[in-house]
């Protein structure tokens, strides 16, 4: 029995654990045979690859299914085995567990097996179909998205020129035919489209949710260009029989068709409102009040008889004829009473009367005046002003100056005293509001009064508040926003303020706040805090706004306070007015732009909130872009977030991400290419303004990827041909910059066709685009250089002549074969040139470049020329021109000699004296004297020359000569002119050298000698860059400046504190090395304090400086805790800190500056102490090896050697520069290329006064 009941305890065992695995299998099995027979239903790819991957991944589980199956048939052995090695009866096979059989669950997977192969075959073959329907919409999309854009282009050229005036008619219906034309080209294009739509109906395809237009859209866009044209085609031809029969001219006829069609918007014709405006617009004198509605009803009987609400064209038309030719001008009155008087400037009473019908005799002499002349007869009068008072009316423009514009003559006193109205009883709102608007008016331009003058005007002000006009009310917030600031005593207002902010007028709430938080000071900010916080969450959008600006503009009095309302500045965010969520996103990102994980955080929650304001979308975009830009992590979200931006529903949002990528640092070009398609759709667009944003930032695109702009090449050159001449301009500039070498023959073709359209201003732009094309393709420059040539000799202001001058000298800088045909051009526009700036100029570069040419005596004759045409500036340039031709050509110095001689006698003082200068100097036998005085120029700052001679003369003691040496160097001048950048221009505008101009090394010279522990160092040598020696974001950050003069160096540490409750003093650096023991420190200054935010600086100087040298640097101070709502100091205890600084180098390059040297040969075969080296090169070129080496020691490079011709094995560099003191460095560096190998290799020569200074050079390599 025991072991009965141990074999039937085991199969009960058995039957439970089948039970448990088959129910659930066998659900497993008939939802798998349920989706594998279910209908699909799929109308795009996306559905059809979720399907297929569906399937893949529960093909994948099919081995965990199989061992499953397999595990319910084992179970079932075994229970089969067990009844049989017992001999027990059958019928204990019955599960009592379950009633699923075996049996069932082999159909149902044998079922299961079977359909997978069938619902692979159903899934491949809907995969086709989706891919031949999917291949039907992109061919659709491509073909409609090209013939839509054309469509709508068209169309707009047609209503451009129905609306008139900007072509003769003829010429408007030559245009009109040639786009008819064009579109009946286009014809089979749209049949195209209309098969591939047919196709896809038959496919059942009914959707393209990619495709801008549809089907009927083209065909009603179609039709819609075809019925423009004939009926603007019958407009101008109907216009022209007008014209022809009413003899009027053309441009009367254009003006009358522009001005009618500006105001008929519906073309059903003009009704009366539109009338008058359209009068008004062409002069006709209809005055506001009684008179003018009767001129305009005369009118209307005249024009619409039958008061049919609407004028035609041709009865416009016939009324503006009629009312011209009854008019006189002034003019030809005045004639006619000139011959009536036989010629005299008056006309007698007897002569009106013997000339004129009675009536209008008596007319004229009742309304004439006196003739004012003694030798006038009594009865003589003025028919002149006559003519004047009778005819002539005001111009135009100062009819609109006087109207629009009351309060041109205001005189403050008599305001001021106006204002004193306010306290009258009762108010009088209309007289109030006036004085009002004149006090605003005065205050918006600038004038000033007085304390008391304005407080009585506040106190008369806060009178009107018991006004209950709208108008006069919201002028007085306005009021009390302007004069809080010089009025006394301005906070009595506050409860007033407070009791509107909070009351039930929502008119005066916004504007109550306003003022409010304008006159609050931080201080006071918590007595209405609470009253803010309500204001936030308003349910009145304008309540809300108003409060939110109002908080970002307190933020500047008590930041503390306003981050206390996070809470409610966080609800007003969710809210559904755009404006409300924008405002109170910016405030919400002020409050935490303090702290970079805050804003993460702000950027990633709001980037999934999907917000519905365009306004915030594009704001959180510009505070995402900052966070990619300032953060160099590998966290994508912020990009991902503008990313997927571009792709929202409102143009203004998907253009500012759009652009956010685009100014990204660092961006690749597939990141770029979602942006680039992006504006490629919206070069297409009918609105002007986006195809001008478009086509801007694809510009700006161009200067740094050109490769990634020229898939829009198709659309920019539709761009050309834009109405809207700033588009065009940018569109060709751009194809400038991406155009293949092989299209600029076209390009310029098609720029010659388009330039002479534009105005000088955006034909500077243009040739800024030249220029840079012709840079990246030298071997074009014949083809620039001519058109651009061509541009010379059109007409044009300083600054369009000028551009193309800097264009030609650049390209004759940067490109040695282009030297002799842009000099030539140069000459041609020199012979007939009114701007003495760049004939000066231009006579520099032809002293400068002309001698080193085949054929230098071609230039004399223009060079001469000027001398003897041109103004004293140009005679005086034009000498020393002829001066460098004589010492750079032996064979043409007796000839110059000759010239010079004939300028010793020129009129002006300075063309004599150079004359006489420079005759001298050829003459002498010092060939190195003739270079120095001709050749190099001097190389001191203009600024510190100036400088240094006054306080020399101020010193007063002659008795020593004047010491040059102790002149600074020159260096680039760092303090920007304000130069005015075209609003087309992407980039930076040339900047203009300004005389006397500062330059960063004389600003710190003042600033060192302004120390007392540095006057004595004598002129400051040369002062570095900034290099930062910590990072931006950590507590502390330091950048340094390296000033080397003479025999001592300075090294100035700006400090910056950015922990707000800390407080540091004795702050200084503190510079350690094992190696540069020849360093002495001759002086620490410390920076005594440094609160929280600020910038202080320290200096560290030592002499016996050699080079290289290397420091550790360590930051130390004294820390004191602060509060950080005041600054003040916690306590009197401090504690000493310290903070590790990057290293501090000095490298051969802080001590050796460039120096040019014109004459390089004659000041090397002059110069002694030779040393050679010889090196082998790491660089894989010629040009990188030349670029790398010039980075390296800051020599400069003479005679354009900077620049390594194409194809060639060698090159020779020629350096000049001075060291620390003043000792003079020449070498020549010859790169080579082995052709064995493809090695670089490198040997120097150096030659300078100093052998030390030599050998170190030529050993710095190593």
């Amino acid at each position: 029995l025991e072991e009965v009941e141990r074999i039937t305890e085991k199969l009960d065992n058995l039957h439970l654990d089948f039970a448990k695995r088959a129910s659930p299998f066998n659900n497993w099995l008939d939802s798998v045979r349920e989706d594998l027979v279910d209908m699909l239903i799929v109308h795009d790819m996306t559905t059809i690859e979720q399907l297929l991957s569906a399937h893949n991944h529960f093909k994948s589980t099919m081995p965990d299914a199989e061992r499953g199956y397999d595990n319910l048939i084992e179970l079932d052995r075994q229970m089969n085995a067990l009844i049989e090695q017992n001999g027990l009866d059958r019928s204990l096979l019955k599960n009592p567990y379950t009633d699923l059989p075996l049996s069932l669950i082999n159909r149902k997977w044998n079922e299961v097996l079977d359909l997978i192969p069938r619902r692979d075959s159903v899934l491949q073959q809907e995969q086709h179909k989706q891919q031949q329907n999917e291949r039907f919409r992109q061919s659709f999309r491509e073909k409609a998205d090209h013939l839509g854009p054309w469509l709508e282009n068209q169309l707009e050229q047609v209503l451009t020129i129905g609306m008139g005036g900007r072509t003769s008619l003829e010429n408007a219906i030559h245009q009109l035919k040639n786009i008819q034309q064009n579109t009946a080209a286009y014809k089979p294009k749209l049949d195209e489209l209309e098969h591939i739509h047919q196709q896809m109906q038959e496919n059942f395809v009914f959707d393209n949710s990619g495709a801008r237009y549809t089907m009927e859209s083209l065909r009603v866009g179609w039709e819609s260009l075809m019925t423009s044209i004939n009926r603007v085609l019958n407009e101008c031809e109907n216009q022209i029989l007008v014209r022809d029969s009413k003899g009027i001219t053309e441009e009367q006829m254009n003006e009358y068709r522009s001005s009618f069609n500006h105001f008929d918007r519906d073309r059903a014709g003009l009704d009366h409102e539109q009338l008058k405006s359209c009068l008004i617009s062409l002069g006709q004198d209809i005055r506001p009040g009684v008179e003018g509605d009767r001129e305009m009803q005369r009118i209307i009987s005249v024009l619409d008889p039958n008061r049919l609400g609407r004028i035609s064209f041709d009865a416009f038309v016939d009324f503006m004829t009629q009312e011209n030719a009854d008019a006189d001008t002034v003019e030809q009155m005045i004639n006619s009473f000139r011959i009536l008087s036989a010629g005299k400037p008056f006309i007698t009473a007897e002569e009106l009367r013997r000339e004129l019908p009675s009536h209008e005799a008596d007319y004229c002499i009742r309304r004439m005046e006196r003739f004012r002349d003694s030798s006038a007869p009594n009865n003589a009068f003025d028919y002149v002003s006559f003519s004047r008072k009778i005819i002539m009316r005001k111009d135009k423009k100062d009819d609109e100056v006087a109207a629009g514009n009351p309060f041109a003559h205001l005189d403050k006193t008599a305001v001021v005293q106006e204002a004193r109205a306010f306290n009258e009883t009762p108010i009088n709102p209309r007289k109030c509001a006036q004085i009002l608007c004149k006090l605003l008016y005065l205050f918006q331009h600038g004038e000033v009064i007085s304390r008391t003058e304005a407080t009585d005007t506040f106190f008369a002000t806060t009178k009107l508040w018991q006004s209950k006009d709208p108008i006069v009310r919201r002028l007085v917030y306005l009021a009390i926003k302007e004069l809080c600031f010089i009025a006394d005593d301005v906070i009595i207002v506050t409860s007033c303020l407070m009791k509107d902010m909070t009351g039930k007028e929502d008119l005066y709430r916004a504007a109550a706040i306003r003022a409010l938080c304008r006159i609050t000071d931080g201080g006071m900010l918590q007595t209405i805090e609470r009253y803010m916080k309500q204001a936030i969450v308003d349910k009145v959008p304008a309540v809300a706004s108003a409060a939110l600006v109002s908080s970002l503009h307190m933020m500047k009095k008590n930041p503390e306070v306003i981050r206390r309302w996070a809470n409610e500045i966080q609800e007003a965010v969710s809210s559904d007015n755009h404006m409300v969520q924008f405002h109170a996103l910016g405030l919400l990102y002020h409050i935490r732009s303090s702290d970079r994980l805050a804003v993460n955080k702000l950027v990633q929650k709001f980037s999934k909130s999907s917000l519905r304001s365009p306004h915030a979308l594009c704001y959180l975009i510009r505070i995402a872009a900052k966070l990619v830009e300032e953060d160099d992590s590998s966290d994508r979200a912020p990009f991902q977030f503008i990313e997927s931006c571009l792709r929202h529903k409102s143009e203004m949002v998907t253009y500012e991400a759009a652009s956010a990528i685009v100014r990204l640092p660092n961006i690749t070009s597939g990141e770029l290419a979602a942006a680039v398609n992006c504006l490629q759709h919206f070069c297409s667009s009918p609105k002007p303004a986006l195809r001008f944003a478009a086509v801007r930032t694809l510009n700006r695109i161009s200067i740094n990827y050109p490769q990634a702009v020229i898939s829009c090449n198709v659309d920019l050159e539709t761009l050309i041909t834009d109405s809207n001449r700033s588009i065009a301009t940018l569109a060709i500039t751009t194809l400038l910059k991406t155009g293949a070498e092989a299209s600029v023959e076209r390009l310029m073709k098609q720029i010659s066709s388009f330039v002479s359209e534009i105005s000088d201003e955006f034909k500077i732009v243009v040739i800024e685009a030249i220029r840079s094309l012709c840079l990246r393709y030298p071997r074009k420059h014949a083809t620039m250089m001519n058109f651009l040539a061509s541009m010379l000799r059109d007409e044009g202001g300083f600054e369009y002549k000028k551009s193309i001058v800097d264009t030609i000298i650049t390209i004759i800088n940067d490109n040695p074969e282009a030297k002799e045909l842009g000099l030539s051009h140069l000459c041609e526009f020199i012979e007939d040139c009114e701007h003495t700036t760049l004939a000066t100029r231009v006579l520099h570069l032809l002293g400068r470049e002309g001698p080193g040419t085949h054929n230098p005596q071609r230039y004399i004759r223009f060079i001469y020329n000027r001398v003897i045409l041109e103004t004293a500036q140009v005679r005086a340039a034009a000498v020393t021109a002829l001066a460098k031709f004589g010492q750079s050509c032996p064979e043409l110095r007796k000839s110059i000699v000759v010239l010079l001689k004939r300028f010793l006698y020129d009129t002006d003082d300075d063309v004599r004296d150079r004359s006489t200068f420079y005759l001298t100097t050829l003459e002498s036998d010092d060939a190195l004297a003739r270079s120095n005085y001709i050749l190099n120029t001097l190389h001191v700052s203009l600024v510190g020359l100036e400088r240094q001679t006054e306080q020399y003369v101020k010193a007063g003691d002659f008795s020593k000569p004047f010491d040059l040496k102790q002149v600074p160097l020159a260096s680039q001048p760092i303090t920007a002119q304000e130069t005015k950048q075209s609003a087309l221009s992407v980039e930076a505008p040339v900047k203009k050298e300004e005389k006397n101009k500062a330059s960063r090394q004389e600003i710190y010279a003042q600033q060192l000698a302004s120390i007392p522990s540095f006057s004595g160092y004598g002129p400051l040598f040369k002062s570095s860059p900034p290099v930062e020696l910590s990072e931006s974001v950590t507590e502390y950050n330091v950048t340094m400046i390296k000033h080397v003069f003479r025999e001592q160096v300075v090294l100035q540490f700006d400090c910056k504190n950015t922990v707000p409750d800390q407080l540091l003093t004795e702050v200084h650096v503190e510079l350690t090395s094992a190696e540069a023991d020849d360093w002495s420190l001759l002086e620490t200054i410390s920076l005594p304090s440094l609160a929280y935010n600020t910038i202080g600086t320290t200096y560290l100087s030592y002499e016996n400086a050699s080079v290289p040298a290397s420091f550790q640097a360590v930051l130390k101070f004294k820390v004191f805790d602060v509060d950080p709502g005041t600054g003040e100091p916690e306590s009197d205890e401090s504690y000493d800190d310290t903070y590790a600084l990057e290293d501090v180098d000095l490298t051969l390059a802080d001590f050796v500056q460039r120096l040019n040297k014109p004459d390089f040969s004659a000041a090397w075969e002059a110069a002694e102490n030779e040393v050679e080296e010889t090196y082998g090169l790491d660089a894989n070129t010629l040009e990188e090896a030349v670029k790398n080496f010039l980075n390296f020691l800051p020599l400069a490079a003479n005679s354009g050697t900077d620049k390594v011709p194409e194809g060639k094995s060698s090159h020779v560099l020629l350096l000049s520069g001075i060291y620390r003191d003043s000792s003079e460095i020449l070498a020549k560096v010859k790169f080579a290329v082995d052709p064995s190998d493809g090695s670089l290799s490198m040997h120097i020569i150096v030659r300078g006064t100093n052998e030390e200074i030599n050998n170190v050079i030529a050993n710095s390599i190593s």
